[in-house]
């Protein structure tokens, strides 16, 4: 695979749509204290149960089975936010806290309840 292959494997595919920004910062974490506090004191139960809620699937299901990583891309897919797959993971990697903060501040920003959530792109 040569440099150019890669490249347009690793940047985002151009389906015509512009993408928004997000609603708030990577490290604004701190505009929203109670998502701030959780996210970093009780991350892995905090993004559970956003995510029951989110996608009406069991908290004890998404604990185990599902991560930062994988909500943060599936949010910024959903909402067409800026992005990539590749900053998905180097955030979710390095900026593990502050990528959740952002995702669940984004939801609460849209009011995502139970019956909002659209299909993956």
């Amino acid at each position: 695979m040569n440099q150019e292959e890669t490249s347009n494997l690793l940047s985002n595919c151009d389906d015509g749509t512009t993408q928004v920004p997000w609603s708030t910062g990577l490290f604004d974490c701190f505009t929203d204290t109670e998502i701030c506090l959780t996210s970093f004191f009780i991350p892995n139960i905090f993004r559970a149960l956003t995510e029951s809620q989110w996608r009406r699937t069991n908290p004890i299901l998404n604990y185990f089975c599902s991560n930062t990583i994988s909500f943060y891309h599936e949010v910024r897919v959903n909402y067409n936010l800026e992005g990539n797959a590749c900053s998905d993971c180097l955030v979710g990697c390095f900026c593990n806290r502050c990528a959740l903060s952002r995702a669940m501040r984004e939801l609460k920003e849209r009011k995502v309840s139970n019956n909002q959530h659209t299909a993956m792109k």
